[in-house]
C-alpha cells in the first residue's frame, strides 16, 4: 500500500535534509562574520567612498610623480574600463616611454619596476574612514566558489606593513552542488585552509577574526606571526562585529572600478608600504590550492 505522507511530515522532512543555497541566495548565505579586534580604529570602508576621496596619479621611478584624475573627481567607470592612460618615464624624466591604461598590471612595484605606475592616493585625513556597516564585494563562480572582498581603507600595522588601501578576502569552495566544502582565510599574501564543516560559524556564515590594524583574517581568535621578525597579529577579537551578510553584499564583477590593475593607496618604498592590487584579473578570488596549507 502506498504510504501517505502529512503535510507537518512533508515538511519536517524536508527541513532534515540539507538543501544547497540557490544561486540567487548563495553570496549571502556564506558570507562571513568578521570579528574586529578591541581598539581597531581603521574600520571597514566602502571602495566608492576610497575612490571619492582619492586622486589618480602616476609614479615616475626617479622623477616626480604626475596626476592624471584630481580628488574627487576620478571616474570609477574609467578607471575599470581602462580609460585612465598615461606613459612611463622616458629619458630624463620625458613622458616617452610606453603608453598604459588603468586596466593594464600597472600597480607600482610590479611589473613595470620599482616605483613606476599607477595608483590612487587617499586625502589622509581620511584613512578613518568607514565602520562595521560598510558593504562587502563577492566573486562567484557556480561549482566553484563565493569569495568575499574585504575592503579597509589603511593598513595600520608594524612601519614594515602601514599603507593605504587594505583587500582582504575569505573564499568558500563549491562542489558541483553549490555546497560548501572548504573556506580559505587569507592573511599577508598566504592563507590557510579549513573544512566548512570544522570552521567556526554563526549559521551558515564563516567567522573570522581580524588583526588589529592589519585586518589579516584568521580562522580563529589568537597570535600569529606575520612573516617580518618580531612582528606578530593581534588577532583575539572584542571588537566590533561587522556581519557582512546583514549589509550590501555587491558583486565585484559589477562595480564600475573593477578591473583597474594600479595601486590602491599611495607609493611606497617598499612593495609591503605601497597600496596593494585590488579585485581584477591581476589578483586571485581562490587560493592556489584548497587542500594546503591547513589551518
Amino acid at each position: 500500500m502506498k504510504q501517505v505522507i502529512s503535510g507537518c511530515a512533508a515538511a519536517a522532512l524536508l527541513f532534515a535534509v540539507p538543501v544547497p543555497a540557490s544561486a540567487a541566495d548563495l553570496w549571502v548565505t556564506y558570507a562571513p562574520v568578521i570579528h574586529l579586534t578591541k581598539g581597531e580604529s581603521k574600520r571597514p570602508a566602502n571602495a566608492g567612498e576610497f575612490l571619492q576621496n582619492s586622486s589618480l596619479r602616476w609614479s615616475h621611478s626617479g622623477c616626480p610623480d604626475h596626476e592624471i584624475a584630481g580628488r574627487g573627481s576620478v571616474n570609477a567607470k574609467t578607471l575599470g574600463s581602462g580609460g585612465y592612460q598615461h606613459n612611463s618615464t622616458g629619458k630624463l624624466c620625458s613622458h616617452s616611454g610606453k603608453k598604459y591604461s588603468s586596466n593594464q598590471n600597472v600597480r607600482p612595484h610590479g611589473e613595470l619596476g620599482a616605483k613606476e605606475g599607477m595608483f590612487l592616493d587617499l586625502d589622509n585625513d581620511k584613512r578613518g574612514i568607514g565602520s562595521v556597516q560598510a558593504e562587502v564585494y563577492f566573486d562567484y563562480a557556480k561549482g566553484s566558489h563565493v569569495t568575499y572582498w574585504l575592503f579597509y581603507a589603511y593598513n595600520d600595522g608594524a612601519s614594515v606593513q602601514n599603507h593605504e588601501g587594505d583587500w582582504e578576502r575569505v573564499s568558500v569552495r563549491l562542489d558541483a552542488g553549490n555546497k560548501p566544502i572548504t573556506v580559505a582565510y587569507f592573511h599577508h599574501g598566504k592563507y590557510c585552509v579549513q573544512s566548512y564543516a570544522s570552521a567556526a560559524k554563526v549559521g551558515t556564515h564563516p567567522v573570522g577574526y581580524s588583526a588589529l590594524g592589519t585586518h589579516a583574517t584568521y580562522q580563529k581568535a589568537g597570535t600569529f606571526p606575520t612573516g617580518f621578525p618580531g612582528v606578530n597579529d593581534n588577532a583575539n577579537g572584542g571588537g566590533e562585529l561587522w556581519e557582512t551578510y546583514k549589509r550590501p553584499v555587491q558583486n565585484v564583477k559589477s562595480q564600475p572600478w573593477y578591473g583597474y590593475g594600479g595601486g590602491w593607496g599611495e607609493v611606497g618604498e617598499l612593495s609591503d608600504t605601497s597600496g596593494p592590487n585590488g579585485p581584477s584579473a591581476f589578483k586571485s578570488p581562490v587560493p592556489p590550492n584548497w587542500s594546503s596549507p591547513a589551518c
